[in-house]
């Protein structure tokens, strides 16, 4: 697009005479103000933020959060206005949600296609499992180019997956990491980067194992399959980001397959709560343990992007 080049307005400046004037007194340095806290959307910090000592720098930790629908693929654009807070209960206690039972999966692979406006590309995900514990990766390529990954790894429990921790990393970027300390005087979540702590809830899930959680929930449950059934879990993002995805369930919905036949898939879809909060929409698959088929994700907003899509090319067992 050509840029029209701003035209500056001219005007003749009369000198005025200097007048004596007394010395003013001068003004009060205004007082610092503290660096913004990071969003936290229904959650209150487990702990309060300690003060700086006096006279010694301390790099802000509250900066601006990147609204990112998957934190595993590249943004178009980092430009967005922030997100609006959420009121924390003012009893530093998290908003409850219901415990459901979860059938694990035998361990996978899959592949998928991958799009985000008019970049193409392919996402790996992969499941292992050991007696009680779990690992999971989810790796995004573009031009065959590894562009970034997503790490979740903890134990396997009979609510599913108790995540302990998780790990976002980007090219050209450095890692963000979220640590959920279950050992901790009733379970902390901490981060990488902002230095807040979080109450722990019960069964909380990272930004990659609710992708396995919610199918988990739904292969376990005829019920939850029903139109108009809800399942409900805190999910906690890196950037100190935490909140309730709710997922109603929208009934069989065809599925277009590459090799150009429909498939009937399990529709649920996660309605934003505020504006620049991530909307969800997913295909779940029941002849394959209801794992996903399809999925989208979009920040919800005036100038939102058109977000990212993956459909499901092979799964393999392993």
């Amino acid at each position: 697009m050509a840029t029209v080049p701003a035209t500056t307005p001219v005007r003749s400046i009369v000198p005025l005479r200097p007048v004596a004037a007394a010395p003013a007194e001068p003004a009060p340095a205004p007082a610092a103000e503290a660096p913004p806290e990071p969003r936290l959307a229904g959650l209150a910090p487990a702990s309060p933020r300690p003060a700086a000592p006096p006279q010694v720098p301390r790099p802000a930790v509250g900066d601006t959060p990147e609204p990112v629908a998957d934190p595993g693929i590249p943004a178009v654009s980092t430009a967005a206005p922030a997100p609006a807070p959420s009121p924390a209960p003012a009893t530093g206690q998290a908003e409850a949600v219901p415990l459901y039972a979860a059938a694990l999966p035998p361990p996978f692979e899959a592949e998928f296609r991958l799009r985000r406006g008019a970049l193409a590309g392919r996402a790996s995900w992969s499941y292992a499992a050991g007696a009680d514990s779990y690992q999971l990766s989810l790796q995004t390529r573009v031009l065959g180019r590894e562009v970034g990954h997503l790490r979740s790894e903890g134990r396997r429990g009979p609510t599913g997956l108790e995540p302990l921790r998780f790990v976002e990393g980007r090219r050209g970027r450095d890692q963000r990491a979220v640590n959920f300390q279950r050992e901790a005087g009733g379970g902390r979540i901490s981060f990488s980067g902002p230095a807040v702590e979080l109450p722990l809830p019960a069964g909380v899930q990272d930004r990659l194992s609710w992708l396995l959680q919610l199918a988990a929930i739904v292969d376990a449950d005829p019920a939850l399959r029903e139109r108009g059934a809800e399942v409900s879990m805190w999910v906690v993002g890196p950037r100190g980001d935490a909140d309730v995805w709710t997922f109603v369930a929208m009934g069989l919905e065809p599925v277009s397959r590459a090799e150009g036949t429909d498939q009937p898939a399990l529709a649920l879809r996660r309605d934003a709560r505020r504006p620049w909060d991530t909307e969800v929409r997913i295909w779940l698959d029941p002849a394959a343990r209801h794992l996903p088929l399809r999925a989208a994700w979009r920040i919800a907003g005036p100038d939102a992007e058109s977000g990212i899509e993956i459909w499901r090319e092979t799964l393999t067992w392993r």
